[in-house]
């Protein structure tokens, strides 16, 4: 049946010793434990091949001989205890997996860039019932975001959201205006102060950790669960949108809040198509998205445009499904 796991463990020892001359075998065996029903959860296996002790008996056996039989029946017996062991937590990963595969589904809500976390306090004041997975690698909120997580039962992780993992990036900040506009790109609009006019440079760079956006899902949810994502993260939400794609966790989101920054750097402009295309394409398997953007409504994003840019003042494109008439 669907869901159950057998793992067993057979030994076979030859006990009686039989030392006429001739050659005699003590062997123990271990059959490897059927796993079919979990193999897409990547237990381990226990690649132990059959153990074997041997004596020669040619001729009158010396006094010590059977010591040296029994004594090697003993270490056979410790290595069968041992792979016992091994066995019984195969066991367990098991039952752990069975039971991860067959819980009620959770509800998550994962805010990449939560800067002072007000967005993610009021959400969860008001949905209890959601878990909170907080991002933000601006020092200057750690305490802040662990106190919500902690309050809530969530998780506060002190990184940069991108599509890998590990990594060691260069985190363009200010000092001024609680951070907006902190960004993993140079020459952001707000590079220089996170307010609307700049007395003088505000800025500010330091490393930041990374972490993968997909491999975190993996491990904290499932496709099943119902997931609110939120991904406010000046420029970097497209390699990591993308990363959702490829990775194959983008459909698990039921309600996606995605805030494109393409025209917020030169580094990030060519990605603007992808404000109209993403909804359309996530739509496809149920995800329901929606985009903001600021850029002809923040006067510091517009005048950071290529003013020679022919769609300067053009309307964001929105794909709608309509009927096939063909």
């Amino acid at each position: 049946a669907e869901g159950v796991v057998q793992v067993s463990l057979v030994v076979a020892v030859e006990h009686a010793i039989d030392l006429t001359p001739g050659h005699h075998t003590i062997e123990v065996r271990l059959l490897r434990p059927s796993l079919s029903a979990l193999d897409h959860a990547s237990l381990e296996r226990i690649p132990h091949p059959p153990c074997h002790a041997w004596v020669d008996v040619t001729g009158p056996l010396p006094d010590q001989s059977g010591d040296k039989v029994m004594e090697r029946v003993l270490a056979l017996e410790e290595e069968v205890a041992y792979l016992r062991a091994m066995v019984d937590r195969q066991e367990s990963v098991a039952r752990l997996a069975v039971a991860e595969l067959n819980r009620p589904p959770k509800h998550l809500v994962i805010e990449l860039g939560a800067n002072d976390g007000g967005w993610i306090a009021d959400f969860c004041a008001r949905h209890s019932e959601f878990e909170p997975h907080i991002f933000e690698p601006q020092p200057r909120f750690r305490a802040t975001l662990s106190a919500i997580a902690a309050k809530h039962n969530g998780v506060f992780h002190p990184k940069a959201v991108w599509k890998e993992a590990g990594k060691k990036l260069t985190f363009h900040a200010h000092r001024d205006e609680g951070g907006v506009g902190s960004s993993l790109y140079d020459k952001h609009a707000y590079g220089k102060c996170g307010s609307q006019v700049c007395e003088e440079d505000q800025s500010e760079t330091y490393e930041v950790e990374t972490e993968d956006i997909v491999a975190y899902l993996r491990r904290v949810a499932k496709p099943q669960d119902v997931i609110i994502l939120r991904m406010d993260i000046e420029g970097a939400e497209y390699e990591v949108a993308r990363r959702m794609i490829t990775g194959g966790v983008a459909c698990w989101i039921d309600f996606w809040e995605f805030e494109g920054h393409s025209m917020y750097s030169p580094a990030t402009a060519k990605y603007r198509p992808v404000d109209g295309v993403l909804p359309w394409l996530l739509r496809a398997c149920g995800v329901d998205m929606m985009v903001q953007d600021w850029y002809t409504e923040d006067v510091k994003v517009f005048d950071a445009w290529n003013h020679s840019d022919p769609c300067r003042d053009c309307p964001l494109p929105v794909i709608l499904d309509t009927p096939d008439t063909s």
